[in-house]
Formats: C-alpha cells, sequence, structure tokens
C-alpha cells in the first residue's frame, strides 16, 4: 500500500482513524460508529443497511489488500466494528430510550471482546468477509441479548 489512495483506504477502515487512537480500538471504532444513534436521519433502519452493505462491499478487498501487509485483522481495521455497530442500531429495541441502545453497545463489546462461540469460528478464520462476519455475529448476538433482557426486567 504505497499510492495516493492509501490514505483514502486507511480512513475507510480505520473509520477516519478512530482504529488508530491508543488503547482499545475498536471500542474506540464501535463509539465513532454509535455518534450515528445521534443523527435522526441517519438512524433509519434502512440507512443502516446501506451503510452496511456498502462499507462491507468496498472493505472486504481492502481488508484483504491490508492483511497481505500487517496481518490478519490488524487491531487498527475498525470499520468491522461500525458495522456491527450500526447491524445493532437497527434493532427496533434501541429507538425506544438511549438506554437501549447504550445497553446494546456494552453487549457487543462484550461478544466482541470475549469471542465466545460462534464469533470465535469467524474469527479464526483468514480474509477480509470473516473480519466483518465476527462483528456481524457479535451484533446479533447482542440483540438478542438486548431482547432478552427487555423481557426478563
Amino acid at each position: 500500500m504505497n499510492n495516493k489512495s492509501d490514505k483514502y483506504i486507511m480512513q475507510i477502515l480505520t473509520l477516519l482513524g478512530s482504529g488508530r487512537l491508543p488503547y482499545a480500538p475498536g471500542t474506540w471504532g464501535s463509539l465513532l460508529a454509535m455518534l450515528f444513534f445521534f443523527i435522526p436521519p441517519l438512524i433509519k433502519p434502512y440507512i443502516c443497511l446501506v451503510f452496511i452493505i456498502y462499507f462491507w462491499v468496498i472493505s472486504v478487498p481492502l481488508i484483504n489488500e491490508v492483511e497481505e501487509e500487517y496481518g490478519d485483522d490488524p487491531s487498527f481495521i475498525v470499520i468491522d466494528e461500525a458495522i456491527g455497530i450500526w447491524l445493532m442500531l437497527m434493532a427496533p429495541i434501541t429507538y425506544e430510550s438511549y438506554f437501549w441502545a447504550g445497553l446494546g453497545f456494552v453487549y457487543f463489546r462484550v461478544f466482541d471482546i470475549l469471542k465466545p462461540f460462534p464469533i470465535s469460528y469467524f474469527n479464526n478464520r483468514k480474509g477480509g468477509n470473516y473480519v466483518i462476519l465476527d462483528d456481524v455475529i457479535a451484533s446479533i448476538l447482542s440483540i438478542i441479548a438486548l431482547y432478552l433482557t427487555y423481557f426478563f426486567i
């Protein structure tokens, strides 16, 4: 990665540089992605879906290219966390209050950090799709945890 477009590629993959922040880059990237929750026109589910699809499609080949130079799933790549957060924000429960969106964030980060099965299965695979898929699974598990919490409290 040595041409002029590299800085734009890295801006996408690091989510505007948040993945380059020290200590827990995935959390920083997730927090930046959560800001979409505070921009009402952007939080509509179909807008989140467009963001998810767009960034997934363009990120996979970029991640594959970056992995050739930096190794498997470098920590500064946080576009996958953003995709996971945006998927979690599509859950209708997150519209009820900031509490549920915040709790979804916490669940997402816990699942993403601990990587229980089936997240660990995808995390142990190589390639851009798997980098993203482990966060998509973490997002799905966080949505399930949100609804279980909602129904049992």
